[in-house]
């Protein structure tokens, strides 16, 4: 029996080198093509049309879909609204350029410091680009193997599965091509981000101000709320409390401005339950498209 379990020891040794080579691969070619499009988002390109906000907007925001003009996905993960984040922005519009603004209630706290862009900008500079592809390459040529990895390998242990799932776009829309995971698990996280943070006036603030000057200069704003899972607005209206008052003045006061507000049902599937699907984000972006060309604004 013993010498029996042993014939198969060279076996399992080289399927699991094989799944350690495509878990890497596929890990690898994410990080290299994050990298290259998040470099290419902090470019002094100009654009005509450019949509902000955090992780949601960089989901489930297409600018090819909403538009024919040059557009970009300038949204962040982990982004909160800041002066910064929003002079970065206009460094990137043309003339007349359309500004689509994605408004979820985690952009509008303080929960990441205020400090995602200026560590995003610091990241993803040119120079910094080539040590984090040399650290990546580094890694898949030594990779750092415990022994459950060196056993089963993390391709099965499922690690892989966020890199297979996504795809970046040139214009720096993530597109997810998996299937459900869990719609209710992000309600968790939000519980956990309102206990120790409120929306912060100064964020309201600092976007009516950028409106208001845009629009002044010859700009066309738009806004709209992010959509996500029912059981994420009910963790929201749960740990907010009063707050979503300050979210109707937000919309009344961007409304002020000369803002349009691009309206929406919320009747879109999400895979963890504040990102998209990719066909329905797809759908979200068409919808925004048409109200755009149609001025369809909320009153």
């Amino acid at each position: 029996m013993r010498l029996v379990c042993l014939k198969f020891i060279p076996a399992l040794v080289i399927v699991s080198l094989i799944a350690l080579y495509y878990s890497n691969l596929s890990r690898n070619k994410f990080q290299f093509q994050q990298n290259r499009i998040m470099g290419k988002k902090l470019n002094p390109e100009k654009k005509q049309m450019i949509a902000l906000g955090d992780c949601r907007v960089m989901f489930d925001v297409d600018p090819s879909i909403v538009s024919e003009k040059s557009g970009l996905n300038f949204a962040f993960p982990g982004n909160s609204y800041s002066k910064k984040y929003f002079h970065l922005a206009e460094s990137k519009l043309s003339e007349k350029s359309d500004i689509l603004i994605g408004i979820s209630s985690e952009s509008l706290t303080m929960a990441n410091g205020n400090k995602a862009i200026e560590n995003y900008v610091s990241e993803f500079r040119s120079k910094n680009i080539m040590i984090r592809n040399l650290n990546i390459f580094l890694e898949y040529v030594f990779p750092k193997l415990s022994l459950k990895d060196f056993f089963f390998g993390r391709l099965f242990l499922g690690d892989s599965t966020q890199f297979n799932s996504v795809e970046i776009k040139e214009n720096g829309t993530y597109v997810y091509l998996g299937d459900y995971i869990d719609e209710q698990r992000a309600s968790e996280h939000y519980r956990n981000v309102f206990k120790k943070n409120r929306i912060d006036f100064n964020i309201i603030k600092a976007m009516i101000d950028f409106s208001k000057d845009m629009i002044s200069k010859g700009h066309r704003v738009y806004f709209f709320d992010t959509p996500v899972h029912e059981s994420v607005l009910k963790a929201e209206e749960l740990s907010l409390g009063q707050s979503h008052r300050i979210i109707d003045y937000l919309f009344k006061s961007l409304k002020e401005t000369g803002a349009c507000h691009l309206a929406h049902n919320n009747d879109y599937k999400t895979w963890d339950g504040e990102h998209l699907l990719s066909d329905e984000a797809k759908r979200f972006s068409k919808l925004l498209g048409e109200k755009i060309r149609n001025q369809d604004c909320e009153k």
